[in-house]
């Protein structure tokens, strides 16, 4: 994410960026949205009625910024998609941060029906869709588990 949002001059939009990071929020749930502590409550939410979400309280600010704001969803999309470019991300939209929130809350829970809840997904099946792990992320994970198995079994032989 550093690599996108360096390349994002405006304070306002880093404020989006993240609030749509943390949350999982669809793109335009961001403006129907109120805040009550640390949870944001989704009206009018795609498929049901409301949802709540938990925000980290290091981003309630961005949250609170990102209120204030008077904008546009497709300004808010094209800007994230400019910076995605910038940083050498072609074809990258908005809704990868959706993506990306689904896949670090089943890493972190191991949950997938707690993720669909926040999602506001109707079935596990579309969530699934949402949390297919990247090649490079795989690739990473099997690199580690061969060199924690390697170094497991030399100290075995020790």
């Amino acid at each position: 994410m550093d690599r996108i949002y360096s390349n994002v001059n405006d304070d306002r939009l880093l404020s989006i960026f993240r609030v749509y990071e943390v949350t999982g929020l669809r793109v335009g749930e961001l403006l129907n949205s109120h805040r009550e502590g640390e949870f944001i409550t989704v009206e009018r939410s795609k498929g049901r009625k409301e949802r709540i979400i938990p925000i980290p309280l290091d981003n309630i600010p961005d949250y609170d910024l990102a209120k204030e704001l008077s904008y546009s969803v497709s300004w808010v999309s094209h800007s994230f998609s400019l910076a995605c470019k910038r940083a050498g991300l072609e074809g990258k939209t908005i809704h990868c941060l959706r993506h990306t929130f689904a896949l670090r809350k089943l890493i972190e829970t191991n949950n997938i029906s707690l993720v669909k809840e926040l999602l506001g997904h109707s079935s596990v099946t579309v969530t699934e869709i949402y949390t297919q792990f990247p090649r490079d992320f795989l690739v990473q994970v099997f690199k580690d588990k061969h060199i924690n198995q390697s170094h497991n079994q030399q100290k075995a032989t020790a």
